[in-house]
C-alpha cells in the first residue's frame, strides 16, 4: 500500500513515498512560509495555495497522504492556526498535523540512527528551529531552539549577497547566543 508523507517546514516542503517496503524521495517544493510570515505577520495566501496545489497533485499517486508541519505552524496564534487548518482540510480533504519540536527531534533521530549502534549527535537545522539530540542506543539528551536558517539570514541579510560584509565571528556569536546545546557531548560534537 502506497503512502505519501509531506513534511512542511518553514521554507522547504519535503515529500516521500513509501510503497510498503522502501521510501522514495519525491520532488519537494520551496515555500517561504517563515520569511513571508515575518514580513506580513500572517501566512501568505499564495504560500497556502501553493501547498494545497502540490498536496492535491499528489492525490494522483495515492489518497493515503500524511501531512505535518513544523516550526512556522507551531508559532501561529491559535486563531491563525485554526483558520489555516480549516482551509487546508476544506481544500484537500486531509488533516494537517502540527508536530512539536520534541516529536520532530525524535522522528528525525529515529530515521538517522536506524542503521547504527554508534553514539553520535544529530542536528536538525531548519528554517525556523534547530533541534539537537545526543543518541546512544536511544536519545539520551535533546535540546530545542527557536532559531533557524531564516532567522540568521534575516539578522544578516548581506550573507545572501556575492560579498558578505558581516564577519563569520559575528554570525557565530549570534548563533551561540541563541542556540541551546546539549550538556552531554557525543563523539561527533567533540
Amino acid at each position: 500500500m502506497k503512502k505519501i508523507i509531506i513534511e512542511v517546514g518553514s521554507t522547504v516542503t519535503k515529500v516521500d513515498l513509501f510503497n510498503g517496503e522502501t521510501l522514495e524521495k519525491m520532488p519537494g517544493i520551496t515555500i517561504h512560509f517563515k520569511k513571508n510570515y515575518d514580513k506580513e505577520k500572517k501566512l501568505k495566501e499564495e504560500d497556502i495555495n501553493l501547498l494545497i496545489e502540490r498536496t492535491n497533485e499528489l492525490k494522483d499517486i495515492t489518497d493515503n497522504i500524511y501531512v505535518c508541519g513544523t516550526s512556522i505552524f507551531r508559532m501561529l496564534k491559535e486563531d491563525e492556526l485554526e483558520a489555516f487548518l480549516t482551509t487546508f482540510k476544506n481544500r484537500t480533504n486531509l488533516e494537517f498535523h502540527v508536530i512539536s519540536q520534541e516529536q520532530e527531534n525524535e522522528l528525525t533521530v529515529k530515521g538517522v540512527t536506524r542503521l547504527t549502534n554508534k553514539r553520535l549527535g544529530v542536528m536538525i537545522g531548519g528554517g525556523g528551529s534547530t533541534e539537537i539530540a545526543i543518541y546512544d542506543n536511544g536519545i539520551i539528551e535533546s535540546t530545542n531552539s527557536s532559531i533557524g536558517v531564516v532567522d540568521v539570514m534575516e539578522k544578516f541579510p548581506d550573507l545572501t549577497e556575492d560579498f558578505a560584509t558581516t564577519s563569520l565571528e559575528e554570525v557565530m556569536n549570534y548563533i551561540r547566543e541563541n542556540l541551546k546545546l546539549p550538556k552531554t557531548k557525543a563523539d561527533i560534537l567533540v
